[in-house]
């Protein structure tokens, strides 16, 4: 490993790596990466976000009919087709098990919510309870003022 001593007239600010890492790695590195969906394979379907605490992804797995490139085209269990980037479906874990009947996850597979979106829905939670417990002290005064005038 080479390096320059700081404060000299050829000082920079990274330091030289004798043994760099060959071209084609870093020309990897940076390209695209092929997904590792294929025909057959479960998968879910990204959904428009409407709301902020709205689940992501559709609850009901997608099997994929076709890929080309990272086109993937998805088909519901009702027969409607989908055409997306490879990127908007998310591989279905295998651990889950689907119904036949309603077509959607297993009742004993439970879905959590990421871990920002559970703090959130604490976070107002709190909140709420701050706000309700602000309502009620406003109230108590507000007795007292009554209790006040009386005397």
């Amino acid at each position: 490993m080479v390096s320059l001593e700081r404060g000299t007239s050829t000082d920079i600010s990274f330091t030289l790596v004798a043994e760099t890492v060959p071209v084609a790695q870093i020309h990897d590195r940076q390209v695209r990466r092929e997904s590792d969906i294929s025909v057959g394979d479960q998968v879910l379907l990204r959904r428009p976000r409407v709301e902020k605490l709205s689940a992501p992804f559709h609850e009901t797995p997608f099997e994929v009919v076709d890929k080309y490139h990272s086109q993937v085209t998805v088909q519901s269990a009702e027969g409607v087709t989908y055409k997306r980037n490879s990127s908007h479906v998310k591989k279905f874990e295998s651990g889950q098990e689907v119904t036949e009947a309603s077509g959607g996850i297993a009742d004993d597979v439970v879905i959590k919510p990421s871990r920002s979106v559970r703090t959130q829905r604490e976070r107002e939670r709190e909140r709420e309870r701050e706000r309700e417990r602000e309502r009620e002290r406003e109230r108590e005064r507000e007795r007292e003022r009554e209790r006040e005038r009386e005397r």
